[in-house]
């Protein structure tokens, strides 16, 4: 295990000190020990420290830096999506970073959190249907009626957003821990895990890939893909038919509230719903499978954006 953290540290006086802009802050998150559960050595990638607080980051900046890129995204648009949580944070912030505003179509599902981020962005908030895809199409009808006026991101079937994890997530874990051996992360759109787990399918195909599902019936876990009633998206189905996936685990919202609340805060991991999903997933892996060896959950959320998920009685 010695290795693990000579390695951990190893780029530590490459780390910059100053940033010359927010886009500059999004990435190299650290990795950080969580401790022993069997035979299995955990770490957290905490993807929470990023400008928003979320994994999402990464795929929002991708895909409008794209948009600018390929000339689809031009001055005077707005930037359009559907989402109720942290991909339309993270769109709102980084439009605001480039110049851009952002129209946001949301659904029911908007918590007042995020809600009172997104106006502190000054994003257009559009309520919707009760589901992300009413908000997709909703989104598809606003470009039709208005030709030019806005800049559709369609993080659901951009392929900007996987390609993001597999140019920066996963280097940064096999850089950081060459002698990892199971990566998890929340199943969610599939974006993280498809350029993840395509990056490490050719880069070091011994290690294992976790996803984590949310169980049917219930309340659902933000970011957590549900079979059934959840869009399934072409990284989804990429990750299907390539087999990329070794387990799945499947998660309950109240199991992974209490992993935050039980085993994570507990040992300063300030990570929220789907980070505790991912470490229900990681545990039944283990015990299902009797693993051994070095294991980095991609934590893809903090707690200050869901302190009335974690902690409802301090909010009722």
């Amino acid at each position: 295990m010695k290795e693990v953290f000579k390695n951990l540290n190893k780029g530590e006086k490459d780390m910059k000190k100053v940033f010359k802009n927010h886009q500059e802050r999004v990435g190299n998150t650290p990795i950080v020990r969580w401790g022993m559960y069997r035979d299995v050595e955990i770490f957290l990638k905490l993807e929470g420290t990023n400008p928003t607080g979320s994994l999402k980051d990464r795929s929002a900046l991708a895909i409008i830096k794209n948009k600018l890129e390929n000339g689809e995204l031009k001055k005077g648009m707005r930037l359009l999506d559907a989402s109720s949580g942290s991909f339309a944070c993270s769109m709102a912030y980084f439009g605001n970073r480039f110049g851009f505003k952002s129209v946001v179509v949301v659904n029911k599902k908007l918590t007042r959190i995020n809600d009172m981020f997104l106006q502190g962005q000054e994003a257009e908030i559009i309520h919707y249907g009760d589901v992300t895809g009413d908000g997709y199409r909703r989104c598809l009808e606003m470009i039709q009626e208005s030709p030019g006026k806005y800049c559709f991101l369609d993080q659901l079937n951009n392929w900007a957003s996987p390609q993001a994890h597999y140019d920066s997530t996963a280097p940064e874990i096999i850089e950081a821990m060459p002698d990892v051996d199971f990566i998890a992360a929340s199943m969610g759109s599939g974006a993280t895990l498809c350029g993840i787990s395509t990056f490490i399918n050719e880069k070091k195909p011994e290690v294992k890939i976790i996803a984590s599902n949310g169980k049917m019936g219930g309340k659902k876990i933000a970011g957590t893909f549900v079979e059934g009633p959840d869009y399934i998206t072409p990284f989804i189905k990429s990750l299907q038919e390539k087999k990329l996936i070794d387990f799945i685990g499947y998660v309950s919202y109240e199991q992974a509230i209490n992993h935050v609340r039980q085993d994570l805060m507990t040992k300063g991991f300030n990570v929220g719903p789907q980070t505790g999903g991912v470490f229900e997933a990681v545990i039944q892996a283990i015990d299902t499978l009797n693993l051994r060896g070095n294991l980095v959950i991609i934590s893809g959320d903090h707690s200050w954006k869901n302190m009335d998920k974690l902690f409802p009685e301090m909010f009722s």
